[in-house]
């Protein structure tokens, strides 16, 4: 299982969701659904990268990686002028896939 840390952003009436490792976003109308629809859009890119024999990245599981993950999707919105609000959440998001060989 793959797991990668995400931004969930709320935004009045829905939360977007940025994996700045993976250029990747995605929303939902409340936390719930962001974060299904944040493993489905992992999932797919995942799948994705499989399939073009892209390298996946690294499983995260400790404080460190959260760290450095806030760290880039904090620079990230800044190179794209985008602020973070207050409420903003830094979560991981595991991801199913069943990869080449295992």
């Amino acid at each position: 299982m793959k797991t990668c840390f995400a931004a969930f952003i709320p935004d009045g009436t829905t939360w977007a969701v940025l994996f700045a490792d993976l250029e990747l976003a995605t929303q939902g109308d409340t936390l719930d659904s962001a974060f299904l629809h944040a493993q489905d859009a992992l999932r797919g890119r995942m799948q994705a990268m499989m399939e073009d024999k892209e390298s996946l990245p690294e499983a995260l599981s400790d404080a460190s990686d959260l760290a450095q993950a806030k760290e880039k999707i904090m620079a990230w919105c800044k190179a794209e002028a985008l602020d973070l609000p207050g409420g903003t959440l830094f979560l991981p998001v595991p991801c199913n896939v069943a990869e080449p060989g295992a």
